[in-house]
Formats: structure tokens, sequence, C-alpha cells
């Protein structure tokens, strides 16, 4: 069985977040395969080892340089703010590591695209975490959708709601940053909606927005810091067959907490995806629509590689979707197969967020 030592690079939310996943696969899957937490790398030395001795890891440092150089490491797993992801994983990557990075890849198209070019060189599997392509029901609803049961997509609907900037006394954090050190809506929810819409739907042909900001700035320790960054983003998107569908990414929808839904509709059936509900699909079938309108298809057991761990009678947790993910991602570097959502999957996405702001209407 092969082990795998990772260094997780950030000691906040995220890095949390996937030290947890790496550390909880055996319980899920019957691996080939064993991830070892070796190293936990942040900047505050008391933090960093606390949290190493929490979450079980073997080292800690604040040195990052030390960790890509370490022959010992093979995968470097970016949790950190956007605007570092470029330079740490460009360093991995020539470091001859593989790399898992958080989303979205970059600040910007240029940067993702050259490192979605170094990672098809390096020979290396270099996922990124759009995790939710990876609940059972969006896996279904993939299946459905390539095996043509709703025909053709006519038009879609997608959203991803939050209510976390309605607060005007909530404080400026590094989300708020601006859009050249990777900050905004679109950046930090667009990025998972729109590798969703390219996931499912044939290729995008064009893109443009509606961006809103609420406040015209956040208090930080003391001091005012204006907001250029966007809170919202209401896009209208055709693709290349001619359907045509929305897609709207909020921090302002007041009441709204972690709320995603995905509509697609075909000329022959439509298909509904709803967070609250991942292990469930709502499909229908236009010839016996009139008779029973919209179906419930029960896709509890639709992981992939056969899990042994709450499956067919437990509703999937937040959690579920990146133990999968990451499962996934260690598995291709196992079995030498390619990364997927890749780095160049991740380089699209970035430039229609480039290209959503570059036609903003106003």
């Amino acid at each position: 069985m092969h082990s795998y030592n990772i260094a997780v690079i950030g000691g906040g939310f995220m890095g949390k977040t996937h030290s947890l996943c790496a550390a909880s696969l055996p319980f899920y899957y019957d691996c080939d395969f064993k991830a070892v937490l070796d190293t936990l790398c942040s900047k505050d030395p008391q933090n960093t080892r606390r949290r190493a001795d929490r979450y079980g890891f073997l080292h800690w440092t604040t040195d990052f340089e030390s960790v890509i150089q370490n022959p010992d490491i093979d995968v470097i797993d970016i949790c950190t703010p956007n605007y570092l992801h470029y330079s740490q994983a460009q360093a991995a990557i020539l470091a001859g590591k593989h790399v898992y990075c958080d989303k979205p890849l970059c600040v910007n198209a240029r940067q993702a695209h050259r490192l979605a070019q170094l990672a098809e060189k390096s020979g290396k599997v270099c996922q990124v975490t759009f995790q939710h392509r990876f609940w059972p029901a969006m896996m279904q609803l993939k299946q459905l959708v390539d095996s043509q049961a709703i025909g053709q997509i006519i038009s879609f609907r997608a959203v991803f709601l939050h209510s976390s900037l309605v607060d005007p006394d909530k404080p400026y954090a590094w989300r708020n940053a601006p859009v050249s050190e990777g900050g905004g809506v679109l950046n930090d929810l667009g990025s998972h909606l729109l590798d969703l819409i390219c996931y499912i739907c044939p290729q995008i042909d064009s893109i443009s927005s509606v961006t809103q900001t609420l406040y015209p700035s956040r208090r930080c320790g003391t001091e005012n810091i204006e907001i250029s960054s966007d809170d919202a983003a209401y896009m209208l998107i055709r693709l290349k067959n001619g359907a045509c569908g929305t897609a709207e990414v909020s921090k302002l929808a007041t009441g709204m907490n972690d709320v995603l839904k995905l509509e697609i509709h075909g000329d022959s059936g439509a298909l509904m995806f709803d967070l609250s509900t991942p292990g469930q699909l709502k499909y229908y079938d236009l010839k016996d629509g009139k008779q029973g309108g919209f179906k419930t298809i029960d896709c509890m057991q639709k992981y992939g590689p056969p899990c042994d761990f709450l499956t067919g009678a437990v509703i999937p947790g937040w959690i579920r979707s990146h133990i999968h993910s990451y499962f996934c991602f260690l598995n291709n570097i196992d079995k030498g197969l390619p990364p997927c959502p890749s780095f160049s999957d991740a380089a699209k996405v970035q430039d229609l967020i480039q290209q959503a702001r570059n036609n903003c209407a106003f």
C-alpha cells in the first residue's frame, strides 16, 4: 500500500477541513493507499503547533520553502488566501509535488493559465477544490445530462446565496480585498457556480453581469477600509448550442445560508439540484410529466468507488463532498489518472470570471 505524505499550507478553516478529509478517508473507503498528515505549515508558530498537535500532524513549521524542498512530502495542499495561490502552487509544482489547491486557483486568468500549463508539463496530479461536483445528486445529474435523459439543454438557472455581508458591522476580511488580490463574491462563490455550469452544460459562448457592493467601506480594527470588490453578481450566460441561463452569486441574500440550487431545462425533460437535499435529485420526464410531475431520485450511494460508511440511509453532510473530492484526488495519484477538476478546468472558470467583470453592465 502506497503512503502519501501531505503538507497542508494554511491553518484556517479550509486547512482544518482538508486535514479532516485526509484523516477521514479510511473510514469511508477501503483505499489502496494511505494519506499521512505529515506537516502543517502556517504563519503563526504558536497556533500552528497547537493545531498540528490537535489534528494529528507529525510535524509543523512556518517555513513554506522548507516544506516544498522536503523530499518526504508528496502532496502540497494549499488552503491560503487567494492571492498566495499562484506563487505557492508554482513553487510546489516546480519542486515536483502533487498539488491540491483551494478555489479559485488564482486571482486572474493569466496566472491560472500559466499554472495550468506548468501542471500539464509536470505530469503531476494538480487538482482544484471544486467539491460541489462531488455531491451524489450532482453526479447523478451529470450522468443524466450526458445520457441525453432531458434532451438538448434549452435553459438553466443557478444560484449560490449567503447573507454574510448584509450586516454593516461585519469587519473587513481578506474576501473583501480588491479583485486584484482575489477578493469579491465572483471569485469566492462564483468560481463554484461557474465550474458547475461548465461541468454540466455545453461550452459557454458569452457571459455578462451586473455586480453590486452594498457598503462603501468596512471596519478593520480602528480604521475603515474602502470596498471595491463585489458583494453580489448577477450573470447572463449563453451556451454554444444557443441555450441561455442565469447565475446569481450573493452574500447579500438576507436570510439565506449556503443556498445552492441548479435547474437544467431540456427539450425532453428537466433536472433540479438543491444543496439542502444533496442525496436527492428532482427529475421531470416530458413523456410522462403530466401524470407524475417531478420525481425524486434517491442518489445516496452515488459516490463512484464503493463507500462502506454512511451510505444509503444517511443524509450527506457538508463535509461529505469535500471527503469524496479528496479521495478522488489521491486515487488519481495512486492510479496514474488525470486530475478532475484540473488546473485547466479552473483556468476556464477564471476566464469566465474575468469576462463577467469585463462585460459588466453597470
